[in-house]
C-alpha cells in the first residue's frame, strides 16, 4: 500500500508535477462528457508521458451513469460511451476503471414511512430489476475493459433512495437496499465475472452502514481499489483524513491482511496539495509496518 494518490479533473500540468514531486505517486482521472471525449483523449495522451516520467500508477473514474437504466436505447448509449472511456483508459496506461453499480430508475422511494405493503413490494421489485440489469451490463463492460488491459471495479454505493424519516437500519430490514449498497449485493455482482473487482469507498460504507473491515474480509482479493475520504456518516462529506469518524487503522489493517497491493486514492473536496500531503501522512502514520514494504 505504498501508492497513495488523489482524484482529480485538473488540467494544470504544474499542479500535477508539484503533487508528484511531493511524493504523491498515484492519480485517478475523471472522464468527462461525450462532447469533450476527443479533447479529453488528446489531453490525456499529452499527460501520459508525464505520468510515465514520474512512474505514477493511474486509474480512471467512468461517468456516473445509472447503469441500470431500463430503457434499452439509453442503455446502449451508456455502453457506447463507457467503451470509449475504457479505450482512453488503455491508451493512457490506466490499470483500473471505477464504475458505479445501478439503482432503480426514478424515485422508488415515495416519502411514505411506515411503508404501505404495495410500496414496499414495488421498491423490492425495482431494486431486483436494477440489480439484474447491472449484472448484464457489467458482463459486457468487463470484456471491453479486459480488451483494453484495464480492470473494472464496482464502487460500493452510498444508498438507494428511501422514504423520508426512514433510517438506514429500517431500510435494510425492508429489503430496500440492494446492488452496490450491501456486501451481499457486491458479492453477487462479483459472480458476474472473475475479472470484476470492487472499489471500496470508506465514506460510502459509513453512510450505508457497511462495515468496511467485513467487506474486505469477505471479498478479499476482489477488493482492487480504495477511495479514501473521511466523514461522520451524516452525508457524503469527502473530508480530509482525520476530519471524521472513519476507522482507518482497522480498515488499513484488514487491507494488510489480504496483502492489498492496489491504490489508495484520496477523494477530498476542495483539496490542495498540502491537504493531500497531510492526509497521506496521516494514513502512513496509521500503517507504519505496511509502508515499509
Amino acid at each position: 500500500m505504498r501508492h497513495i494518490g488523489f482524484s482529480t479533473q485538473t488540467r494544470d500540468i504544474e499542479m500535477l508535477r508539484q503533487a508528484f514531486d511531493e511524493g504523491l505517486n498515484a492519480v485517478e482521472l475523471w472522464c468527462g462528457n461525450p462532447q469533450t471525449f476527443d479533447d479529453q483523449r488528446a489531453w490525456l495522451k499529452e499527460l501520459r508521458p508525464i505520468l510515465d516520467q514520474y512512474d505514477i500508477r493511474r486509474s480512471i473514474h467512468l461517468q456516473m451513469f445509472n447503469i441500470a437504466e431500463p430503457n434499452p436505447g439509453i442503455g446502449a448509449e451508456m455502453i457506447r460511451q463507457h467503451t470509449q472511456e475504457l479505450e482512453i483508459a488503455g491508451e493512457i496506461g490506466a490499470e483500473l476503471a471505477v464504475i458505479h453499480p445501478g439503482m432503480p430508475a426514478g424515485a422508488a422511494a415515495e416519502g411514505y414511512c411506515p411503508i404501505p405493503p404495495v410500496v414496499e413490494e414495488k421498491v423490492k421489485a425495482a431494486l431486483a430489476s436494477a440489480h439484474a440489469v447491472t449484472r448484464e451490463r457489467f458482463a459486457l463492460l468487463v470484456d471491453v475493459a479486459s480488451q483494453n488491459g484495464v480492470r473494472l471495479a464496482a464502487e460500493n454505493l452510498r444508498m438507494p433512495p428511501r422514504p423520508f424519516g426512514m433510517t438506514v437500519t429500517e431500510a435494510k430490514a425492508t429489503g430496500w437496499y440492494g446492488g452496490g449498497s450491501t456486501i451481499d449485493g457486491l458479492e453477487d455482482l462479483m459472480s458476474v465475472d472473475n475479472r470484476l473487482g470492487v472499489t471500496l469507498d470508506v465514506g460510502h460504507a459509513l453512510l450505508a452502514e457497511i462495515d468496511a473491515v467485513e467487506l474486505i474480509n469477505r471479498l478479499g482479493p476482489r477488493v482492487l481499489h480504495v477511495h479514501i475520504q473521511d466523514a461522520t456518516g451524516e452525508y457524503d462529506a469527502h473530508n480530509e483524513v482525520g476530519d471524521g469518524t472513519v476507522d482507518f487503522p482497522s480498515m488499513l489493517a484488514a487491507l494488510n491482511d489480504i496483502a492489498y497491493s492496489g491504490l489508495l486514492i484520496m477523494e477530498i473536496k476542495g483539496a490542495d496539495i498540502d491537504t493531500y500531503k497531510r492526509s497521506r501522512d496521516r494514513l502512513r502514520g496509521m500503517m507504519p509496518e505496511m509502508v515499509s514494504r
